[in-house]
């Protein structure tokens, strides 16, 4: 059955993503984050084309319990991290599966504790350790009581500490970086007092990968840049004056597409969708593309976005709508039923890009991709 609207996933783009973030490791671990079903581009589709090469990824983390079990369904036998929290319930997955977890709280160790009795079963865990961000985390003067219990415990085995930089991103000032590396060296001197030493830390993110490698430890977290995405722009700036001699180039992984549902013309003066909120002032040709808010096409749009068609932009007219958005074709030549249109990506001399969009509705390149709907096809191109 065809297809009203689509994503393609690059191959080689990925593979060049990945080969480009790894080339800046040297003996680092590489995870491969397919988080939030990898960062909308479908984590079934982007670790099928990571197994296919041979060491390319060292480790996959995602964020749910669910994911990581879809993953060890897909045939992964590499390790796999579940960074988020995991309801107490389901720690038994952990066991099951041999995941390795975060731990970020008390009770989560208790429960590893309880199960690994039961279980008879060696389990290697992360500790979380706030350095900054105050979201997830174990502060340093808390932190002894997990090691104490970790020591403690016949089964259990913390394998690494791992903490996440706060503002690395949206910053050309990386003072505060700076401040939660002095924090999270504090975390691995006080393990080292309780006996736990040569573990495996991970702060790096993709903007810490590319910008400082001091922060690379002994594993990374690749992310947003395996797929082609800068953090910021100012992650983008920062490494163009860091490395100005080793700039490195990132290649967009997804292209969304669409096609023509309909042409018409319509006469000056004529409003066209919900709330009238656009009035033609000419002739004017359309096309209605079957697409919408539902498939993750932000309303926020209305009247702002452009697609491309035969390489030319067409601006959205009226609202966007739960399964449909309007354009302006008056200006491009031989359009006809079914084109395809670009939603994301290029066409001809053209390119719309996340950060393009992520600009007109107030938010970032992150969203725009993760939130088109899962239930979209992505093809391997």
């Amino acid at each position: 059955m065809k297809n009203n609207n689509w994503v393609e996933i690059s191959k080689d783009n990925l593979i060049h993503n990945l080969k480009t973030l790894k080339s800046k490791i040297s003996d680092s671990e590489l995870m491969f984050v397919v988080k939030a079903n990898a960062y909308g581009h479908n984590m079934e589709k982007v670790v099928q084309i990571t197994e296919s090469q041979d060491d390319l990824v060292d480790d996959y983390g995602v964020h749910s319990i669910k994911s990581a079990v879809k993953l060890r369904k897909f045939g992964i036998k590499k390790d796999i991290y579940v960074l988020g929290y995991v309801n107490l319930d389901n720690i038994k997955y952990l066991f099951e599966h041999d995941f390795i977890h975060v731990v970020t709280n008390m009770e989560t160790l208790n429960k590893i504790i309880e199960l690994s009795k039961i279980y008879k079963k060696s389990i290697r865990i992360n500790l979380k350790c706030e350095t900054g961000t105050n979201r997830q985390g174990i502060l340093l003067n808390n932190i002894g009581k997990y090691f104490k219990k970790i020591n403690d415990s016949k089964w259990i085995e913390l394998e690494g500490l791992i903490s996440h930089f706060a503002n690395i991103e949206d910053t050309t000032n990386h003072q505060y970086t700076t401040r939660q590396l002095d924090r999270f060296e504090n975390f691995i001197k006080k393990a080292d007092k309780y006996g736990l030493s040569n573990l495996k830390n991970h702060i790096a993110c993709s903007a810490a990968i590319i910008l400082f490698p001091k922060t690379h430890y002994q594993m990374v977290r690749a992310g947003i840049s395996s797929y082609g995405l800068w953090s910021s722009k100012e992650t983008y700036i920062s490494h163009k004056l860091l490395n100005k001699e080793n700039n490195i180039t990132l290649k967009p992984v997804l292209t969304w597409k669409t096609i023509i549902g309909q042409i018409k013309t319509i006469p000056a003066g004529s409003y066209i969708g919900y709330g009238c909120t656009y009035k033609t002032t000419t002739e004017t040709k359309l096309a209605i593309l079957p697409v919408g808010y539902y498939d993750g096409y932000d309303r926020r749009l209305s009247n702002k976005g452009y697609v491309l068609i035969n390489g030319r932009r067409a601006p959205i007219r009226g609202r966007v709508c739960m399964n449909m958005i309007i354009v302006d074709i008056t200006h491009v030549d031989k359009v006809n039923l079914e084109n395809e249109v670009i939603l994301l990506g290029k066409s001809g001399n053209e390119e719309i890009t996340p950060e393009e969009l992520a600009s007109k509705v107030g938010t970032i390149n992150y969203e725009i991709v993760d939130r088109i709907n899962p239930l979209i096809e992505r093809i391997i191109v």
